[in-house]
């Protein structure tokens, strides 16, 4: 692999600079997509030279994937997502489960969805039983971590809540499958102990 990144060097006019940040970039956000604001760089370049990522990824026990269709690339490292804590991860299970109804019916554009926040509050609160994603400064910092792994982005401010809408990312698909779902669920309900989250768990399963 090192041989490869010299000969790369050697014979084209990349840098060792430039892979090293495009690789840093990546590790950073886990994904990056190809229509996004300070992604687009990136996604050219990494998908230019895709396989010498893979192998770098692979290298540090990462799977890299390409994903032409939705226009991303991402990794999955050895535990997904695995430092989110549990109203954290609890957010992205129902974010998980929101799009993909979403797209079911046909709501997607470019493979985005486009939710109200108060619609995610609303369902994390029936799901859930709990009220802390409600306020502006616990929905942000709740969801900060999905936004900075490239799996949502905010979008217009509601002017009576001050809850911004959110904006899926495809990649939401790739960061969470149905067997880390089930994983998640299943935490939550050992760790809430309520019918709520076990509805929650059946009716994910019924969407799959």
């Amino acid at each position: 692999m090192f041989n490869e990144v010299k000969l790369l060097i050697t014979n084209t006019s990349v840098s060792e600079d430039d892979i090293a940040a495009s690789a840093a970039y990546l590790l950073k956000k886990q994904f990056v997509l190809r229509n996004e604001t300070g992604d687009k760089t990136h996604f050219a370049f990494i998908d230019k030279h895709f396989v010498l990522f893979k192998k770098w990824f692979a290298f540090i026990g990462a799977k890299l994937e390409v994903n032409y269709e939705a226009g991303f690339i991402g990794y999955l490292p050895k535990e997904s997502l695995s430092s989110l804590k549990m109203n954290e991860t609890a957010a992205l299970l129902i974010l998980r489960v929101i799009y993909h109804d979403e797209k079911v019916a046909g709501s997607s554009e470019y493979n985005y969805i486009t939710i109200s926040g108060q619609l995610l509050v609303d369902e994390y609160r029936r799901l859930t039983g709990r009220d802390d994603l409600g306020q502006k400064g616990t929905f942000n910092a709740i969801l900060r971590p999905l936004r900075q792994k490239s799996v949502i982005k905010f979008g217009e401010e509601d002017v009576e809540t001050g809850i911004r809408d959110v904006i899926i990312f495809p990649t939401i698909e790739m960061a969470i499958n149905k067997d880390y779902a089930d994983n998640l669920v299943d935490a939550l309900i050992n760790s809430e102990s309520t019918q709520e989250a076990q509805k929650g768990k059946e009716e994910y399963d019924e969407t799959n």
